[in-house]
């Protein structure tokens, strides 16, 4: 990906779309082959929702906030990307 924006930003803007759609393909999918398999009847894995496998723990908790914000640090590199984008000639 990085090289091809070294090469023409744009299609590396339209990679991104490409890739951008085959995740919300995805994401689609996923949730309609849950929604199947709930309608089915299916619903066995729902017994005992609530019931916690572990006792709570503060520091799996700071862990799991860790790992998303870990996940999403790529907000870094937001500004110069739209900036980018906004004149894709250079």
């Amino acid at each position: 990906m990085t090289w091809i924006n070294i090469m023409k930003v744009r299609w590396a803007t339209r990679i991104q779309n490409l890739f951008t759609a085959a995740k919300l393909l995805a994401l689609t999918v996923i949730i309609l082959s849950g929604l199947y398999v709930v309608c089915q009847g299916r619903l066995e894995n729902f017994e005992e929702f609530w019931q916690p496998t572990r006792p709570i723990n503060p520091s799996r908790i700071a862990l799991a906030f860790y790992s998303g914000l870990f996940a999403y640090a790529g907000w870094n590199f937001l500004n110069i990307i739209t900036e980018e984008l906004q004149n894709p000639e250079q």
